[in-house]
């Protein structure tokens, strides 16, 4: 952009973003820089609740968040968001918010009590489900276990409601996920099978090969040990016969 030489005043403007103004002075043969950064409007985001009734929104810090009417404003990025009423249970959503953008949340609220039934029955459900029990309790790993050993409290009903939400969208992901998690589970026994196999038989350098493939595989950090766990003791095990193999 050029200039003629004196004082001038530099101006940007983006309907998202609030207007931006800077003196600058220009003198003859030099050349300016100047940086200019926008500050972003804020996104509008409206609740409406079913029923209709007072509510109260929270940042994801739990912090109460201003309301006019039924809009708050809310910086442009990543939201995670929650809306309490009395008597009812938590709802919670997540937004990704561009700067003066507008969005509508529709919130259902439920009674505490009555969510408590509903998710309670949803659980026991999936839960006393034959077919499902075999598979979770083959492949759940881990995430099964840590549901089986929950403990909902029994005296406060938002929180228990909560709990028994949290499980049943747990158990679901667990479900959804149980096709990769057999095939997964099926692999890895194959393959720790034929790596024991290639440590008795003395065939240390296939050995080797194997379990480098297995660390790539089930390894720490990778689904099979988030899921199931045990690969770095089984790891450590083969890598010990290996080496006393090599003696």
């Amino acid at each position: 952009m050029v200039f003629t030489v004196g004082h001038h005043l530099l101006t940007a403007s983006n309907e998202n973003y609030y207007p931006y103004q800077q003196q600058i002075n220009v003198a003859h043969g030099q050349t300016n820089v100047f940086e200019v950064v926008l500050k972003p409007k804020p996104a509008s985001l409206i609740i409406e609740t079913q029923p209709d009734m007072p509510f109260q929104i929270h940042d994801q810090e739990g912090r109460n968040l201003k309301i006019d009417g039924r809009t708050t404003k809310l910086p442009p990025g990543a939201q995670a968001l929650t809306v309490t009423a009395t008597g009812y249970t938590t709802q919670q959503k997540q937004f990704l918010m561009e700067a003066n953008g507008n969005y509508l949340w529709k919130v259902e609220l439920e009674r505490e009590g009555m969510a408590e039934n509903k998710y309670k029955k949803q659980f026991q459900s999936q839960t006393n489900n034959p077919t499902q029990a075999v598979l979770l309790e083959k492949f759940g790993g881990a995430d099964w276990r840590k549901i089986l050993n929950s403990e909902f409290n029994t005296e406060d009903t938002a929180i228990v409601a909560k709990q028994y939400k949290d499980a049943c969208e747990n158990l679901s992901n667990i479900l959804q996920s149980m096709p990769e998690r057999g095939r997964v589970w099926t692999n890895e026994a194959r393959l720790s099978v034929n790596i024991s196999y290639w440590i008795v038989i003395d065939k240390t350098d296939t050995a080797k090969s194997s379990l480098e493939e297995y660390k790539k595989l089930y390894g720490p950090e990778t689904d099979y040990d988030r899921w199931y766990g045990g690969s770095e003791l089984k790891i450590k095990t083969w890598q010990e016969k290996i080496r006393d193999k090599i003696k």
